[in-house]
């Protein structure tokens, strides 16, 4: 086992301290083949209440292993690890620090880093549309997937040397970008015609939600959505009124007890451009100055909910 530096505190107020436990952090390489994870340095963040209150930092030993004694346990307190294997850093789940426990172990995948962002895919990519005010609202849900073994990051880099793991194309015009889940908005960088994640994407895949609006400045809005990576599964939503979406067919069907209809599903390959549009507003002003839709504003789709309908499967 290994010693471990002493904590840098941030006002480490946890009333009452019910214990003291070792935790064990153990560094796993997920790669075959992949590089020793001894000397690795591994950080461990204490939380209290759910806020950052303290940090101890160590390395691995010759079993992958960073040990970290006297940690404090008791009711709402937790612990989150996090390891820098070659140049990029990775992180465990968070756990609680239960009281009465003596001993913690938790685990922490680290891979080697493939610069080749070419076989990053996406699965179901689901485009739901929806009305706000003077926007039309487009929520994207999209599975992320990274096939291989290897952290993938990208040999592309900006101005800033930051790599351009993954680049998602949205509409012309879009604004009021807000993530939802697996982006980190600090870790993105927004540009004209969409953004690109610079952190490197780890084996597996991952649902990304992300919303955006695009102005209603007369009675159609023309949107043309490119396929930035290869789609199994492209499908748009729309929570507007039946009619208001042209140029993708009739309706496939509507979502069981909800608002929304869908269109038939589709696969792209990388820059495919998928162009339709929504029509129906009202080029009228109100006293806000404000165009407004027809049939009024529907409620917010419930992402998981729909999620968990599309994908089950398909009468043939």
């Amino acid at each position: 086992m290994i010693a471990v530096s002493a904590a840098v505190s941030t006002g480490q107020d946890m009333r009452p301290p019910h214990g003291f436990a070792r935790v064990t952090v153990r560094l796993v390489n997920g790669t075959a083949d992949g590089a020793d994870v001894a000397g690795d340095s591994v950080k461990l963040t204490l939380y209290a209440q759910g806020q950052p209150v303290a940090v101890r930092e160590g390395r691995a030993d010759a079993e992958g292993k960073a040990v970290f004694e006297n940690m404090v346990t008791g009711n709402g307190i937790a612990a989150a690890a996090q390891a820098r294997h070659g140049d990029m850093s990775f992180g465990g789940a968070a756990f609680n620090l239960e009281p009465g426990k003596e001993t913690f172990e938790t685990v922490v995948d680290v891979f080697e880093v493939s610069n080749d962002n070419t076989q990053l895919s996406v699965g179901a990519h689901h485009f739901i549309l929806r009305a706000q005010g003077n926007s039309l609202m487009v929520t994207e849900v999209m599975e992320l997937t990274n096939p291989t073994d290897r952290a993938i990051s990208s040999a592309t880099r900006d101005a800033q040397g930051k790599p351009e793991v993954v680049r998602i194309h949205l509409p012309a015009g879009y604004r009021n970008f807000e993530v939802g889940e697996h982006f980190q908005a600090n870790a993105l960088v927004l540009t004209a015609d969409g953004f690109y994640d610079t952190m490197a994407l780890p084996p597996g895949t991952f649902q990304a939600v992300f919303t955006y609006g695009l102005p209603i400045t007369g009675e159609a809005v023309e949107i043309s959505k490119t396929m930035s990576m290869p789609v199994a599964d492209f499908a748009v939503f729309s929570q507007l009124p039946r009619g208001s979406i042209e140029g993708l067919g009739l309706p496939a069907g509507r979502i069981p007890g909800g608002d929304a209809e869908y269109f038939a599903s589709a696969a792209y390959d990388a820059g495919h451009t998928l162009t339709f549009k929504v029509v129906g507003f009202k080029a009228e002003y109100s006293d806000a100055r404000d165009i407004v839709i027809l049939s009024g504003i529907f409620a917010v789709v419930v992402l998981l909910g729909v999620w968990r309908l599309v994908r089950k499967p398909r009468a043939s």
